[in-house]
């Protein structure tokens, strides 16, 4: 079995190579196949093998309310899917795939396994439990947690195709090929950034030598699985997803492509930037990635959409908060205190979350029922009565308000967001509303671009930008990360300073 594939077939190079471009989808060693399919009788077959795959690890989530105010966050599987996989594309198209009766047929190989009901046009099924016992699923964390470059024999879950290892061999070509093909596609996005300065940012993200994260990856990988396996679903929310077990597997998807290219959006109503290939280290859950970034310096800035908020409409309670005290969390905290019970930590993200909500366009009805899930009820309207928190809605409204009667909104680099003909009206303001207010944090960001930028073309760079957040950044220095840090600190302290915006860069080394 050594040398074939997990369907008995001997893949040859040039399928390896065709393969690159999607990178091996969900990579586990032989082995521990082997044992989950000498426990689970037929789960080897390919249709049950894509739909285990899928039950674990599918992107196609939705959210969804029970009566008790719950949000269930599960893998949505809709009928075309189901045919997929067992390949009824055609039966499918005619209207003659019947998908209950694949999900019943894999009911009796796994018998845990359950699903929602659906509802044509609306919404379709979702998946309730993967049916994995507790035995298997040990065994998938134990299987992810061996860093890449130990493992000899791999498998795709989803394609039961072998996968090269990209450490040796005819893997490092797989590597290099996806790598190249990451690359082209994010040149091919370049010249529709919507400013010089997102096409500078865009430039230096892309510049960074590939071996850079290949060597930090490589070098963290087992770490970052173990504090994978700790990821906990968002405070309030109750999932049956595994997510130690999806966030591991994004760890040890990375380690075959380590490399993350960055576009604009696609959509072109933002100046941010994303990753144009998944996963990569920006979407990695926050611990993990910094696991994983082991050995650089993390900066971000503080209360940044706060306080780009408070600045632009000119809120003088939530200035002369941020002024007085440098941050608004302690304060929040207070507020919600005592109607909840969480730790700190989990309240202060959930806290966060509402008010990036607010400020990005959300209803006070959203909201309340956002934090009231997250935390509590009591939480929630306790937030919402607070002075400072209504004097946001009140001047964030009027900023919509204001977007409504121009037809859109100008932002801090003269891109302009139309309300466009024929759209849902209040939609398309809070869209225009989040572009300029992203537009903001580049702006306060801009000495980080250019200074990295100007670094960059050195013979050997002081440092380098490995990751990059939105309003944050991750950066690897050869040698004094202190100092790196300083001068940034002051650069862009020296712009928000400028601008009238009460925040500035917060590090930490990891």
């Amino acid at each position: 079995m050594k040398n074939e594939s997990a369907s008995g077939c001997v893949p040859s190079e040039e399928y390896e190579l065709q393969a690159a471009s999607r990178s091996p989808v969900l990579p586990l060693q032989l082995a521990t196949w082997l044992r989950l399919i000498e426990a689970l009788p037929g789960v080897e077959a390919a249709a049950h093998r894509k739909l285990l795959a899928y039950s674990l690890f599918g992107r196609y989530l939705r959210h969804s309310e029970d009566a008790a105010h719950r949000v269930h966050e599960r893998v949505a599987v809709p009928s075309g899917k189901l045919a997929e996989m067992e390949g009824e594309g055609e039966a499918h198209r005619r209207k003659r795939y019947r998908g209950g009766d694949f999900l019943e047929r894999h009911r009796e190989v796994l018998n845990g396994f359950d699903w929602t009901g659906w509802q044509p046009g609306q919404w379709p099924r979702q998946i309730e439990a993967d049916g994995l016992p507790r035995t298997a699923v040990e065994l998938l964390k134990s299987d992810l947690t061996v860093p890449v470059h130990e493992m000899v024999d791999a498998f795709d879950l989803r394609t039961g195709e072998r996968v090269p290892n990209p450490y040796r061999g005819r893997g490092t070509k797989v590597r290099e090929a996806a790598r190249q093909e990451a690359h082209g596609k994010a040149g091919q996005r370049r010249p529709y950034a919507l400013c010089d300065e997102q096409g500078m940012l865009i430039d230096v993200m892309n510049a960074v030598p590939p071996k850079l994260l290949e060597r930090l990856v490589r070098r963290n990988a087992e770490s970052a699985a173990a504090v994978a396996m700790l990821v906990e679903p968002t405070p309030g929310t109750v999932s049956r997803l595994r997510y130690g077990v999806r966030a591991a597997m994004e760890v040890r998807r990375l380690q075959y492509q380590p490399h993350s290219f960055y576009g604009p959006s696609r959509q072109g109503r933002t100046v941010r930037i994303f990753p144009t290939s998944y996963p990569s280290v920006a979407s990695l859950w926050r611990d993990v990635r910094k696991a994983l970034l082991s050995g650089c310096w993390e900066g971000d800035l503080k209360n940044v959409h706060l306080a780009c908020a408070a600045s632009r409409w000119r809120v003088p309670s939530v200035l002369d908060l941020l002024e007085r005290d440098g941050s608004a969390w302690p304060h929040l905290l207070q507020v919600v205190g005592g109607s909840h019970p969480l730790p700190d930590r989990e309240a202060k993200d959930a806290v966060k979350r509402a008010v990036y909500s607010a400020v990005y366009g959300m209803s006070e009805q959203g909201v309340r029922w956002r934090l009231g899930v997250e935390l509590s009820f009591a939480a929630s309207a306790a937030f919402l009565a607070d002075p400072m928190v209504q004097d946001l809605f009140e001047r964030r409204d009027r900023a919509l308000s204001d977007i409504e009667s121009a037809s859109g909104a100008r932002d801090c680099f003269g891109n302009w967001y139309p309300v466009r003909a024929g759209e849902d009206v209040e939609a398309e303001c809070r869209s225009a509303l989040a572009a300029v207010m992203q537009a903001e944090e580049l702006r306060l960001l801009l000495p980080v671009v250019e200074d990295a930028a100007r670094v960059a073309a050195y013979e050997r760079p002081q440092y380098r930008l490995v990751a990059w957040q939105h309003d944050g950044f991750a950066l690897k220095a050869r040698y004094g990360a202190e100092a790196v840090a300083r001068r940034l600190s002051a650069a862009v302290q020296a712009e928000a300073d400028r601008l009238g915006v009460p925040t500035g860069l917060e590090w930490e080394a990891l």
